[in-house]
């Protein structure tokens, strides 16, 4: 009974599918579809790059979510998305942990931490206390590696 039940299901994938990019023109842009591409000429079936930015990855979480859940729709997303927008917001149209199946990473970056090429001759004690105290006066940023989810609902 488990091999006829198989065999009578389509190949996956049958037809096309999406990948949702919460940040095109970005890096995460540039990798849904390099690895898109590629992806799609392994299955033998298109990848379609949709770009759905807005809210920290929210809209784009949301429209996965909301998706059949067939395998057909995946959200490359970092942790921000997924890990940090439901401590910052009451209530999101996605539920992190119910909503999305985790699949693999896709690509990984390094975090660097830069500073100021001024502030370079100054390593004195005494000068990194000053900026200890004052950090309104010093900057730093970092980029994250994204994860791509792939929606499968378990309602």
């Amino acid at each position: 009974m488990l091999v006829s039940a198989a065999m009578a299901q389509d190949n996956f994938p049958s037809r096309p599918c999406a990948w949702s990019s919460p940040s095109p023109g970005r890096r995460r842009g540039l990798t849904a579809r390099t690895v898109g591409q590629k992806m799609g000429e392994l299955l033998g079936q298109p990848v379609v790059v949709e770009n759905k930015p807005g809210a920290n990855g929210t809209l784009g979480c949301e429209a996965v979510a909301k998706a059949a859940a067939d395998g057909y729709t995946m959200l490359e997303t970092d942790r921000g998305a997924l890990g940090v927008n439901p401590s910052l917001y009451k209530k999101l149209p996605y539920d992190s942990l119910r909503d999305f199946e985790y699949v693999g990473i896709v690509t990984s970056a390094p975090y660097v931490l830069v500073i100021d090429p001024k502030l370079r001759r100054s390593r004195s004690p005494s000068s990194r206390r000053s900026r200890s105290r004052s950090p309104a006066r010093s900057t730093t940023a970092a980029t994250a590696s994204p994860a791509w989810r792939s929606s499968t609902s378990r309602r």
